[in-house]
């Protein structure tokens, strides 16, 4: 009966957790907040439908080496050249000041060192879960505030990888101490602390000779017998997760530390998106139990104790964190603009953070209350992050006057140039750059005065090398409209991926539009729009041209099937065709 008792409460939670999550989304909120809430409905600190979450700590571990694992088959350092230079810098010194003062904080309010050590980390990262859906929902995640804001998230993310493993591996060290206490005599009597250190160093030199043979003289020769086998290729990639786990347990190291090492060396495998594939809804179902395991933890008990930390973690989400980071920007002298965006999409703690502190509170190095004070931030964080993005440039404008003396006193580098003459006046204005752009400035370079905007430095960069003028801006930033006379415009052209118009203010396309109409009635105004609906408030808001590419095509197939003579689609199929072959011949 106790089997079919466990059974009903798992059912329960997967049932509440998509309702919940459900909603969430309604809500615009990321599905973590409902398996959050979930957990807290169903738990002790509301209904106490499941009174004791004991029964399911196995539940949590094996969502964290499935996490690991996947993780590990998906880490790629070349991303982080990817993501620039400047993101891996910020996000390290934001991650490193931020935990440190996080870690001075939980001094001060006297929690133990390893304690003040999780409650600076949890401080420190913020929610890739939230910020990604975000920005994708708002077309922004190619903007240079959402780059950059990826990067850093990216930068988190491995740091905190390396952390879970680190940390995980010192709290589980205490393993080593009783095995230290009978070593020690035979090794002429050596310091506890002295033997516990050559015993990890031993169990790391064994793990990684075991993981070594394994891949080398085991994995590669299976895996070339078995590739065109993705069921079998699948169970050997598990067996070999759980073998890793269970070595790196044996030797009193943590379990996601195995599973993490066989996601990166099975990532070197072939076909290893098969794998991934196959084991991201088993880690999906797990982590959705994780996080309604998460909710049955909080507890109100001791609430007094509780609310400090968590008015202290809310505090560095919201002040300490985008500050610092948006110094850190400023330091490297971007604009007051994308520095505040930026710093504003990172205002908010992180689910793995929160995976770091559970890990460490199953295991008991932890206490359950300094869990559940870390569970309440996150969600209170999350809700409110949430309209802080959705209102951001709406905080941007409020902020402005008073963020305008740090504009002169850090100035802009040429991260966020604007390479264009005194009193310069552009004839064609081309907002975005990519291959349908680059040959309409190609072709004009010569013949008219040129302008070219685009949020990323490096591709705006090449244009500004070859002595065209260039600005390296968002098309809806207010001060781009007030340095550069836009009245001389006979054409301006905008290619950007759109974000979507609001209750709380214009898409990009829709501002730029505007903006440019505001002090030019007469230009040409060329804009792209992915759907239809798009096209018509582009065109509502002053648009001459709108460039829709499903109105286009559809314009064109009718038109192509419509014609008698055979030769002109030929020779039209051969023009596209040569736009994408310059080698290969062209017999249809």
């Amino acid at each position: 009966m106790a089997e079919v008792g466990a059974l009903y409460e798992i059912g329960l939670m997967i049932i509440v957790a998509s309702v919940l999550a459900f909603l969430a989304r309604r809500l615009k909120q990321p599905l973590v907040f409902g398996y959050l809430l979930a957990g807290i409905l169903l738990g002790p600190a509301a209904f106490g439908i499941i009174p004791d979450p004991g029964p399911f700590v196995w539940l949590s571990e094996m969502a964290l080496v499935f996490l690991l694992f996947v993780i590990g088959l998906q880490l790629d350092f070349t991303r982080l050249k990817d993501v620039g230079r400047i993101s891996v810098v910020i996000g390290v010194l934001q991650v490193g000041l931020t935990a440190a003062l996080g870690m001075g904080a939980g001094l001060v309010l006297g929690l133990p060192t390893l304690t003040s050590v999780y409650f600076g980390l949890m401080a420190a990262f913020s929610s890739t879960i939230l910020v990604s859906k975000l920005l994708d929902e708002r077309r922004e995640m190619n903007s240079l505030t959402g780059e950059l804001a990826m990067g850093i998230l990216i930068v988190q993310d491995i740091i905190a990888v390396f952390a879970l493993a680190l940390l995980g591996a010192f709290t589980q060290a205490e393993g080593f101490s009783s095995l230290a206490l009978i070593v020690s005599p035979f090794l002429g009597g050596l310091n506890l602390l002295v033997t516990i250190a050559l015993l990890v160093l031993m169990a790391a030199t064994l793990f990684v000779l075991f993981t070594f043979v394994l891949f080398k003289w085991v994995m590669r020769p299976l895996y070339k017998t078995i590739l065109g086998n993705n069921e079998l290729l699948f169970v050997i990639s598990l067996a070999v997760v759980f073998l890793l786990a269970g070595v790196a347990g044996f030797l009193k190291f943590s379990l996601a530390i195995g599973s993490f090492t066989a996601g990166m060396l099975l990532s070197s495998m072939p076909h290893s998106h098969e794998v991934v594939s196959r084991v991201r809804p088993l880690k999906d179902f797990f982590l959705t139990l994780f996080f309604v395991l998460l909710g049955l933890e909080v507890s109100f008990s001791g609430v007094e104790s509780q609310a400090v930390l968590v008015a202290i973690l809310v505090g560095f989400a919201f002040v300490i964190k985008p500050v610092l980071t948006f110094l850190l920007f400023k330091m490297f002298k971007y604009n007051n603009y994308t520095a505040f965006l930026t710093s504003l999409h990172l205002a908010q703690l992180g689910e793995f953070g929160l995976i770091l502190v559970a890990g460490a509170a199953f295991s008991g190095a932890l206490p359950l209350g300094f869990l559940s004070a870390c569970v309440i931030a996150l969600i209170a964080t999350m809700v409110v992050s949430a309209y802080l993005i959705e209102y951001d440039r709406h905080l941007y404008s409020f902020f402005k006057p008073l963020l305008d003396p740090l504009e002169r006193l850090f100035g802009t580098d040429p991260e966020e140039f604007k390479k264009v003459p005194d009193k310069y006046a552009p004839e064609v204005v081309v907002f975005g750059i990519t291959p349908v752009s680059a040959e309409i400035i190609d072709a004009l370079r010569d013949k008219k005065r040129i302008l070219v905007v685009d949020f990323n430095p490096f591709r705006a960069g090449v244009y500004e090398k070859e002595g065209i003028p260039t600005i390296c801006s968002d098309a809806i930033d207010t001060d781009l409209y007030e340095s550069i006379n836009f009245s001389s415009a006979e054409i301006v052209i905008s290619v950007i991926h759109d974000t979507p118009d609001t209750l709380h203010g214009p898409s990009s396309n829709t501002y730029l539009i505007r903006q440019i109409r505001q002090v030019n009635k007469h230009a040409v105004l060329i804009v792209t729009a992915s759907a239809e609906d798009e096209a018509e408030r582009f065109y509502k808001a002053g648009a001459t041209i709108v460039l829709t590419p499903t109105i286009m095509g559809k314009r064109l197939l009718k038109e192509l099937i419509s014609e008698r003579d055979l030769s002109k689609l030929r020779g039209l199929g051969l023009v596209f065709y040569q736009e994408l072959h310059d080698d290969v011949p062209f017999e249809r």
